[in-house]
């Protein structure tokens, strides 16, 4: 699949709702960016694959560095969450 066809094949962007400040505790901030950067991680795992289909190896290498990034704000945010 030539990468010009690439973007049909991304998946559906999600908003992520905002919620006022005041209605949420700090313990449930961290979970929210936890559970958020752990969606995150597997959407451009999702994209890993459909660039390796495409032969997209400059664009997969860039995802793989950014999932690396994303694993370590999620097991950072998950060891903030269990120690407070």
């Amino acid at each position: 699949m030539p990468t010009g066809n690439l973007p049909s094949a991304l998946p559906t962007i999600r908003v992520i709702p905002m919620r006022a400040p005041e209605s949420l505790k700090p313990l449930d901030m961290l979970a929210e960016l936890r559970n958020d950067n752990a969606s995150l991680t597997q959407t451009m795992r999702e994209l890993h694959s459909l660039c390796d289909e495409a032969g997209d190896v400059a664009t997969a290498s860039l995802l793989e560095n950014w999932i690396d990034e994303s694993n370590e704000r999620t097991w950072f945010l998950s060891e903030c969450c269990c120690r407070l």
